[in-house]
């Protein structure tokens, strides 16, 4: 695994919480409820980071968000892509997201992220 980008001051220092947030028991976009996309979800943590098999070879780029107790992620490109854009406008504030399920026009669901302002 290799950490990309993350909020997460001293990733060295906090082994618990990168592994909460990468191997623990998330809630994955396609798992949302209807209620939990209709939810602001406070950016408490978050990880964006290159998966790998047990070869070492990439396999996905990954995001993993911490907001309150829960942990949200996924691979959804959309999503990272928005995410990113809205961490790079706000820069260090603290953020609240919406995620919000699309369908594209091969009917296909995807996710994306929007400020809660």
């Amino acid at each position: 695994m290799k950490v990309l980008k993350s909020n997460v001051e001293n990733i060295a220092n906090e082994k618990k919480l990168i592994y909460m947030m990468t191997k623990g028991t998330r809630t994955a976009f396609k798992d949302l409820t209807d209620e939990d996309l209709d939810h602001s979800w406070p950016v408490d943590a978050y990880l964006i980071y290159e998966d790998t098999s047990s070869d070492g070879s990439t396999v996905n780029t990954m995001i993993s968000i911490l907001s309150g107790s829960r942990i949200i992620g996924g691979q959804s490109k959309p999503f990272i892509e928005s995410f990113k854009e809205i961490i790079e406008i706000m820069e260090n504030e603290p953020i609240s997201i919406h995620v919000n399920k699309r369908v594209s026009k091969q009917q296909r669901s995807y996710y994306t992220a929007t400020l809660d302002c």
